[in-house]
């Protein structure tokens, strides 16, 4: 080699034009197999003039003219200098040309220091059911929600076996159903006299476009079924000072997270076929009538999502829970979720397998006697006065804890009527049903005391006090109570009245007041306790 390593440095310089001209060198047509082409001369770009290089900012005499100072201070007064100014002149801005229906035209710094909204329902781990066996049967709706399928496809399908067999007709029809109204505001849901087949066949279309995941379909619907409209934040805040911490944290739980506190239940797949072939109770299948009417209520009250029941048995996340029927006289028929009762000694069942230690105590079976005592304590006050006694009903209060949508598919349920249901409210008939209505309870009871003492209330409440009826022609008690250290009456050292609270038994307020005025009272401040 001649020149060695100096002979290969020494190349002759180009320049960029030049390598333009020249085009793609050796080594690129390694990577480009398109023929290279030359570029014209002409359509070079032309070369940049050079820079010019600036000149420092001339700086104003000591003895220039009074004109060009304030000129330079009016330039000074424009630039912004400092954060707290800039605020001031973007508010400005912002008050004087947005209008009072748009948008604020100044945008939110999104930065670590702004503080997010705290999710509703959120997925936890805490909240968790599935089948741990998959097979096919299980992953033939992601298989159906993938769009891979044609028509041979599900041809081929169908012939599996006969539950497949009734379903893809189905879901062919479904494919062209619109489901958007799912998530829209129920309007006139009083007025339903049956579950909407339409209805259904969303919510089962639905059901299919998420995979068989009751999760996604109730986050889907949202609305009344996760309470999406509730004002959670302004309610904490309302009752916060007056409540213990724990019930507080409670209520928050449930409000936020929904209930119950912990469940993550994994189960193999035969265990959930067995809880199929159970069925419902024979209380429950001898009232077909009262059934339909109660499962009405239950649908346009958002506490269930019906779909076809066949979409159930190919869901690893849905099982079922025998029901069954309280019909006692002069009372609406009831609906028993039966998570106890076994058919055979290894049967699962949600009773034995959810957890009770995170949850609120129940607290409420002394309420009756400390109610005894607040009648006997007018008496002891008031010897000769009419005790008034008033009785209020919280209507479906273990209905309004809401589940985790990720539990709706573990206590759902099958109707007998061609429907499987998802459970979106807490189920009557739980080993945790009672314990997410305690710390309400126990608020309603704690506000329904304060309020007592709040003037405008009765006002604010005329149009339900008017619906009393009152009970006339009292005779006198001929009785008289002794006053006792444990029963001291209802007055004061002072002759002061203390008042009492609307004792909360389970569901029902139970008060007691000594003339119609207080009664007045406590039934008012009872009902903004319910509605705080």
């Amino acid at each position: 080699a001649v020149g060695g390593t100096e002979a290969v440095l020494r190349q002759p310089s180009r320049t960029i034009a030049s390598i333009e001209v020249a085009g793609p060198t050796r080594n690129s047509r390694r990577f480009f197999s398109a023929p290279t082409t030359r570029v014209p001369q002409s359509l070079l770009r032309p070369p940049r003039p050079p820079a010019i290089s600036l000149q420092p900012r001339p700086t104003l005499p000591n003895n220039a003219p009074h004109v060009e100072e304030e000129a330079v201070n009016v330039i000074h007064d424009r630039l912004i200098r400092s954060t707290k100014q800039a605020t001031k002149v973007l508010d400005d801005y912002n008050v004087k040309y947005s209008g009072a229906d748009s948008a604020p035209i100044v945008t939110t710094l999104q930065g670590k220091k702004r503080k997010r909204e705290r999710a509703i329902m959120p997925p936890r781990l805490t909240a968790s059911y599935r089948v741990i066996d998959l097979n096919f049967e299980l992953v033939i709706l992601p298989l159906c929600a993938s769009g891979f399928l044609d028509l041979d496809d599900y041809r081929a399908i169908e012939q599996v076996n006969r539950r497949l067999l009734r379903l893809i007709p189905k879901h062919l029809r479904w494919c062209n159903i619109d489901t958007s109204p799912l998530h829209e505001p129920r309007l006139n849901y009083a007025d339903q006299q049956s579950i909407d087949p339409h209805r259904v066949d969303m919510a089962s279309a639905q059901f299919i476009r998420c995979g068989g995941d009751p999760d996604r379909l109730v986050r889907f619907c949202a609305q009344e079924f996760t309470l999406a409209h509730l004002d959670r934040k302004g309610i904490l805040q309302r009752i916060k000072e007056h409540i213990p911490t724990e019930d507080y944290d409670q209520i928050e739980r449930i409000l936020y997270d929904g209930c119950p506190a912990e469940l993550s239940f994994e189960e193999e797949n035969q265990s959930r076929l067995r809880s199929f072939e159970r069925g419902n109770q024979p209380t429950y299948l001898r009232h077909p009538t009262k059934v339909l009417k109660a499962m009405n209520k239950e649908d346009k009250n958002s506490h269930v999502i019906p779909l076809d029941e066949d979409l159930a048995f190919f869901s690893p996340f849905c099982r079922h829970t025998p029901q069954g029927g309280i019909d006692k006289p002069s009372k609406s028929f009831r609906i028993v979720w039966d998570g106890s009762t076994k058919q055979r000694h290894d049967d699962v069942v949600l009773n034995d397998v959810t957890p009770t230690e995170k949850e609120a105590p129940i607290t409420f079976g002394d309420t009756e006697r400390r109610f005894d005592k607040d009648i006997y304590d007018y008496r002891v006050s008031f010897p000769t006065a009419t005790t008034y006694l008033g009785f209020g009903d919280v209507a479906s209060c273990f209905k309004f804890p809401r589940f985790n949508p990720g539990l709706s598919g573990a206590f759902g349920f099958f109707d007998s009527h061609g429907l499987y249901h998802l459970a979106t409210s807490m189920v009557f008939g739980s080993t945790v049903s009672a314990n997410q209505w305690e710390p309400f309870r126990r608020t309603i009871e704690t506000l329904s005391k304060i309020f007592q003492d709040t003037d405008g209330l009765v006002e604010k409440h005329q149009h339900y006090l008017d619906m009393i009826q009152w009970e006339e022609n009292v005779p006198v008690p001929s009785v008289i109570a002794k006053g006792c250290a444990m029963c001291p009456g209802v007055l004061d050292n002072e002759g002061n009245h203390i008042t009492r609270p609307a004792r909360m038994y389970v569901d029902d307020a139970l008060l007691a007041a000594v003339n119609r005025y207080w009664m007045m009272r406590k039934l008012a401040a009872t009902i903004e306790a319910i509605f705080c």
